[in-house]
């Protein structure tokens, strides 16, 4: 199937499916919501439901993304991204 969309559209398609995956991965899901180009809908309402619980999820969790990303680039900064820390 993703061959086929990849040939009929010349150009790269990942295909997720959306269902529950709020629940687990807010964060791609934003990203999603936010870049998206929809190729099949078959349900409107189940779409626009998957939207506001993925921007109901995602502004929850918003902070401690910020929090994880702001920590990484430190580490990275500060030479540390992959090094054990002392106790």
């Amino acid at each position: 199937m993703i061959a086929n969309l990849e040939a009929a559209l010349n150009k790269k398609v990942d295909l997720v499916i959306l269902n529950d995956l709020y629940k687990t991965n807010a964060r791609l899901c934003y990203n999603i919501v936010e870049n998206h180009e929809v190729l099949i809908n078959k349900d409107n309402s189940a779409y626009v439901d998957f939207k506001t619980q993925t921007l109901k999820y995602y502004l929850d969790q918003k902070h401690m993304y910020e929090m994880f990303d702001n920590a990484l680039k430190k580490r990275l900064q500060d030479g540390n991204f992959g090094k054990t820390q002392a106790s």
